[in-house]
């Protein structure tokens, strides 16, 4: 069976939440590089801002609003490029944004991140390190 194939059953599953985590991009899907909007965003901020993480958090939901539909999976948003989520000084709760974001459409993220099923944690570089997000409670899957 292919990722396609596998994320349409899963996606099919009735869940609260429909995340997924592949590792290579899937002909077909549409992306959209949360990195470089977010990016592009701040640049036109006052970063000194008081409201600024309240108001990264309402551009991100404003992304993450983004949808494309198809026959066999329906509604989804692949994003890639999410290190900005990760970044301390925006103090984006990034499980909070996907669990937000995934009982509405299929979320993809697309990332050479480390899923640990048995820790139930996503590591955005490695187990090593410190970036990660709680999947705990989360419905999800992993094409890793």
């Amino acid at each position: 069976m292919s990722e396609l194939s596998d994320i349409e059953i899963y996606n099919k599953q009735d869940a609260r939440d429909h995340l997924v985590f592949i590792r290579k991009p899937i002909e077909g899907l549409k992306t959209v590089d949360v990195g470089r909007l977010l990016s592009e965003w701040l640049r036109q901020q006052d970063l000194n801002s008081h409201f600024l993480q309240m108001e990264v958090n309402d551009q991100l939901d404003e992304i993450l609003s983004q949808e494309y539909e198809r026959d066999d999976i329906g509604d989804y948003l692949v994003i890639t490029n999410i290190g900005i989520l990760f970044e301390p000084t925006l103090q984006v709760n990034t499980r909070a944004l996907l669990e937000r974001h995934s009982d509405r459409k299929l979320i993809i993220v697309l990332s050479d991140g480390v899923v640990d099923k048995e820790g139930c944690k996503y590591y955005f570089l490695s187990p090593n390190d410190s970036f990660s997000i709680d999947l705990n409670g989360l419905s999800y899957y992993s094409c890793n």
